[in-house]
């Protein structure tokens, strides 16, 4: 009688275990904090093309220099601008050696608090006429760390 209790207590434990599991089974730990869902996206690349959806880890004074092709009739624009927590600064377009074209935007975290945040790049082409009109949307992530929490 007492290894039949035993063995029906190990099996109910068995069973709330793995009703414990399967309600968690979907979640991903591998990101300690589920607040910052953007830092399980690729790193932008340091040179070339700034990818959609890549993510800065940054510190207090790093420059997140973002890249992104243009042409004469093309130009990108940011949204939203939030001074508050980062500045943007536009730089002199880059011309690589291929002759690919890049305009240049600087982001750089105003605040020593972490803070998260979704730049929208939306790349606006100019036609003969002068028509203006969006071609094109990107986003980066960037992640503003107070102290360095992350590896390479």
């Amino acid at each position: 009688m007492k290894n039949s209790r035993s063995l029906l207590l190990l099996s109910a434990l068995s069973l709330i275990s793995l009703s414990s599991f399967a309600a968690h089974e979907h979640y991903e730990f591998a990101v300690p904090n589920a607040m910052r869902p953007a830092a399980k996206q690729p790193l932008c690349a340091a040179e070339g093309e700034t990818k959609d959806g890549c993510l800065f880890h940054s510190l207090q004074g790093d420059v997140n220099r973002v890249r992104l092709p243009v042409t004469d009739e093309t130009r990108w624009i940011l949204k939203p601008q939030t001074p508050a927590v980062f500045t943007a600064k536009i730089q002199d377009d880059e011309v690589k050696p291929d002759q690919a074209r890049f305009e240049v935007i600087d982001i750089i975290p105003n605040r020593l608090e972490d803070a998260d945040i979704t730049l929208v790049f939306d790349k606006l082409e100019t036609s003969k006429s002068g028509e203006k009109r969006i071609v094109e949307s990107r986003k980066v992530n960037v992640m503003k760390h107070s102290e360095k929490t992350w590896n390479e």
